[in-house]
């Protein structure tokens, strides 16, 4: 029996009306908070969203004065005008005993007075210079090199001292200096230049060999000074 058509009318409104489903009713309405400030009226993509938790702060300042040339290692500094304590005696002829990477201001006040002119020529560590030098006080240090080249330099920008280096291994015997009388050295060098100067050990056969160390001045001064020793 054919069906009436207020019957077809029915069930095409019926269909027409359901549609397609909506957002709304698959899944609720969207919780989704839209971060697209613009006017577009699109769907805003960016979901870079997540805040910067860097916060470390930064350490690149343009003012750090950490240089890395820069080689200054708060070396103690020499003040002509300041006085400098005398440093006490181990004998009449060690003031003290130095060693590879000392660095340190003395003075010459206080020290021995065993070597002068006499001394130095016997032992042919110069020559420029007469009977009336060196007759003032000082210092000798002593100083062991275990087969090593040994800088000793000399800074004396207050007054006019120099450098003696003579090779003494009987000091550790019986803490007795070496005199012109008594002593023949086979090996002195002396730098007299003026301000300082420097003189190199170097012990190839790998002995240990002693040395001292002495601060002398031609003249009657008792000027500070600093004295180094840099081995390699």
């Amino acid at each position: 029996m054919k069906a009436p058509s207020w019957v077809w009318l029915l069930v095409c409104g019926c269909a027409v009306f359901k549609g397609t489903p909506t957002v709304e009713e698959e899944g609720g309405p969207s919780t989704i908070d839209d971060t697209d400030t613009d006017d577009d009226g699109e769907d805003d993509t960016d979901t870079d969203s997540i805040s910067d938790t860097d916060d470390t702060e930064d350490t690149d300042d343009p003012e750090d004065t950490d240089d890395p040339e820069d080689t200054d290692t708060d070396e103690e500094e020499l003040d002509c005008d300041a006085p400098v304590p005398p440093e006490s005696r181990l004998d009449e002829c060690v003031t003290a005993y130095v060693g590879c990477g000392d660095r340190f201001v003395s003075t010459v006040y206080g020290g021995t007075s065993v070597m002068d002119n006499a001394e130095y020529l016997s032992w042919y560590c110069g020559w420029d210079f007469t009977e009336d030098d060196y007759t003032g006080t000082e210092r000798i240090y002593y100083f062991e090199n275990e087969g090593k080249t040994a800088t000793i330099e000399l800074e004396s920008p207050c007054g006019d001292l120099d450098l003696i280096v003579a090779k003494w291994e009987q000091y550790g015997d019986d803490a007795t200096c070496p005199t012109a009388a008594t002593t023949n050295l086979s090996s002195c060098d002396m730098d007299d230049s003026n301000g300082g100067g420097e003189v190199v050990v170097y012990d190839p056969d790998g002995t240990e060999y002693s040395y001292l160390i002495i601060v002398d001045g031609k003249e009657l001064t008792e000027e500070n000074f600093i004295l180094s020793v840099t081995c390699e």
